[in-house]
C-alpha cells in the first residue's frame, strides 16, 4: 500500500475490548494472522514488529495463513 505522500504503508487492524484494564484486544497484522494482546507493551510489540517486517509478499499472502475470526 502507498500513502498519498508516496511512502509505503501497511495496514494493521485492531479490535479493542472496551472499558477493561489493562488494555486488551486483537491485532491483525500485515501477515493476516489474528493475535490477542493484553497490555500496552504487547500492543506496542505487535506494532513494532509489523513496522519492521512490513507486509508479506504476494506468495505469502496466497498461502492461506490467515487467522480465525
Amino acid at each position: 500500500m502507498t500513502s498519498t505522500s508516496g511512502r509505503r504503508t501497511i495496514r494493521v487492524d485492531l479490535d479493542l475490548v472496551p472499558d477493561v484494564e489493562p488494555i486488551r484486544g486483537l491485532v491483525r497484522a500485515p501477515d493476516g494472522v489474528l493475535r490477542p494482546f493484553s497490555g500496552w507493551l504487547e500492543l506496542i510489540q505487535f506494532l513494532e514488529k509489523a513496522r519492521i517486517t512490513g507486509p508479506p509478499d504476494a506468495s505469502e499472502r496466497s498461502s492461506g495463513q490467515r487467522g480465525e475470526d
